[in-house]
């Protein structure tokens, strides 16, 4: 941005800096934009010799994202699951978006082979220890922890759902989601679902690059916008697709049984349609890779 950059994003660049100047009392410089997603907009920021990320939604319900964000982030702030300092600004009249000012950690996302994964096994078997009521996501803003769905069955039915209904049939044809659909009924499937009562806290959306690893240390985990209630073994799934070298060091810390394959593949297939659907309806067109797993993990799973 210059001084004579009058462009709407440099306009909203400029409201940004001056809602975090006004927070912190210090001037804000923009230091870069971040890789953020469909629903996000992230940026470096730099302020008075810290060094911060600002993040905030632009895309429809991208804010319930960043509450939700806010929320995990201070109930985690005190516990030994590793994450970064954060600071939940409303939406103003000067910066009409709610934005999460976060500090930045050091380091940079886990390789696949790196022993900072193991800690970060250690780290999901501790989140997974913390129990609240309902399921599904992480009620936006509320105070502590709370599902917002009756069951775990529940949750995942409506995702299905949800899917058939954003996904345009020409990306993903109907008969896809009867296979899907098909799946839950699985008396397996079925049985699983059915046997989780009480729900553990999950990340939502945990893979290799939102381990941050500081030179062998265990920085951080990131990125908690999809946070939920549920079954420990969704995000076991959903980082299983970080590949099988970094899911096996994560496994080592994690510990206990090795997961149900079965049960795995299902919640592959049902993270894939759900980001799939997000896709299509913020009008994205990164869907090769969400339907190659969604019709990989049918495949894989016995036929109903």
């Amino acid at each position: 941005m210059t001084a004579t950059d009058t462009s709407p994003a440099a306009d909203a660049d400029g409201r940004l800096l001056a809602r975090i100047t006004e927070q912190t009392g210090q001037p804000a410089v923009l230091a870069g934009q971040l890789s953020g997603s469909i629903l996000n907009i992230v940026h470096a920021v730099r302020c008075d010799g810290r060094d911060l990320i600002a993040k905030y939604g632009v895309a429809d319900g991208a804010s319930d994202g960043i509450r939700r964000e806010a929320t995990v982030l201070a109930l985690l702030a005190d516990t030994e699951v590793p994450v970064a300092h954060a600071v939940l600004l409303p939406a103003a009249p000067e910066f009409p978006h709610d934005l999460l000012l976060l500090d930045l950690l050091p380091g940079q996302p886990a390789a696949p082979d790196s022993e900072v994964l193991t800690d970060a096994g250690r780290s999901l078997r501790r989140l997974h220890e913390v129990h609240a009521p309902g399921f599904g996501l992480v009620g936006p803003g509320t105070h502590g922890l709370t599902g917002t769905v009756d069951s775990w069955a529940a949750v995942i039915g409506a995702a299905l759902d949800d899917a058939r209904q954003a996904i345009p049939a020409d990306v993903l044809p109907t008969a896809v989601h009867d296979e899907a659909a098909a799946q839950q009924r699985q008396p397996h499937i079925h049985a699983h679902l059915a046997g989780i009562q009480h729900g553990a806290l999950l990340h939502g959306d945990l893979m290799r690059r939102h381990v941050w690893d500081d030179h062998g240390r265990l920085a951080g985990l990131i990125d908690w916008g999809d946070a939920m209630i549920g079954d420990p073994l969704f995000d076991l799934a959903r980082f299983s697709m970080s590949g099988a070298a970094a899911f096996d060091k994560l496994r080592i810390g994690y510990g206990g049984p090795a997961p149900d394959g079965h049960v795995l593949s299902f919640y592959r297939m049902v993270w894939s349609l759900t980001a799939l659907a997000s896709e299509c309806r913020a009008g994205g067109d990164w869907f090769d890779s969400y339907i190659e797993t969604v019709r990989r993990e049918l495949d894989l799973m016995p036929s109903s």
